[in-house]
């Protein structure tokens, strides 16, 4: 169970970490570019979601601040 205190912040976050949030959000798998077709541009009750943001040492999938939630895809590279 991971625990954040400030998990919309990212300042102890490794340099290396932000360059593979970036290579993630470049090329996403299949779910998550259709995922996030659903929840970018406030789609979703208007909440702003965050792609490939880094938390500590980790990088979530998809990140509300304002809802303090966390969606973290599951599977292979693959199709859906």
């Amino acid at each position: 169970k991971l625990i954040l205190e400030n998990p919309g912040m990212h300042q102890d976050a490794p340099p290396k970490l932000f360059e593979f949030a970036r290579y993630n959000r470049e090329n996403p798998t299949q779910t998550e570019a259709i995922l996030w077709e659903a929840l970018r541009d406030k789609k979703l009750a208007g909440h702003k979601f965050r792609q490939q943001h880094p938390i500590g040492a980790y990088i979530i999938d998809f990140y509300c601040h304002s809802a303090k939630l966390a969606i973290e895809v599951d599977g292979g590279t693959g199709g859906i």
